[in-house]
Formats: C-alpha cells, sequence, structure tokens
C-alpha cells in the first residue's frame, strides 16, 4: 500500500511539474510538448499502469517473489502498450505510401 501511494504522489508532482513547466509562452516547442505530455499522462488508465508498472519494479528490486496475477497484468499492459504502437506505426506507413 505504502509503494502505491509513493507512486501517485510521485506522479502528481510530475504532472505539477509539467503543469508549471506548461505555462511558458504559447506556441514554443517546450509549451506545445509539456502540453501534450500533461494530456497523456493524466489520463486515469496511464496511471493505473503506472501504478502496476511501479509495484512490480518495486517488487523485483527488493527480491520480494512477484504474485503471477502482477506478472499477468504487467505482460497484458506491455502487450498493450506495443500494440498499439505497432498498429499505430503501420497505419502511419501505409498512409504515407497511398498514392494520390
Amino acid at each position: 500500500m505504502t509503494i502505491i501511494l509513493i507512486a501517485l504522489v510521485a506522479i502528481a508532482l510530475f504532472i505539477l511539474f509539467l503543469s508549471i513547466l506548461s505555462r511558458t509562452p504559447a506556441g514554443t516547442p517546450v509549451a506545445k510538448i509539456a502540453d501534450r505530455v500533461v494530456y497523456d499522462w493524466s489520463k486515469p488508465q496511464t496511471i493505473f499502469a503506472l501504478m502496476f508498472y511501479a509495484t512490480f519494479v518495486y517488487l523485483v528490486l527488493k527480491g520480494v517473489p512477484v504474485p503471477d496475477m502482477l506478472k499477468s497484468i504487467v505482460d497484458f499492459l506491455m502487450g498493450f502498450f506495443f500494440g498499439q504502437k505497432i498498429k499505430t506505426a503501420v497505419k502511419g506507413s501505409a498512409d504515407e505510401n497511398k498514392e494520390p
């Protein structure tokens, strides 16, 4: 339970830092990047995924046996993440190869 609380506090501080960073003058590259990162990282599914990853890494580093359910969840999340990235990359390359 403590690790989840620590992970949530770390995520909240990171989002706070990015929101402060995004207050730079509008239109600058830093503001655009910060806005995009805040948008992506403040989604609930991202926060839940980070909690599972943080718990998994914490248990591995502590040398505590990782429960099979947590291993399954982390495997599922990794597969979903890379599946989305590959799907986007394939779609993007197909759009580039279209003839007008």
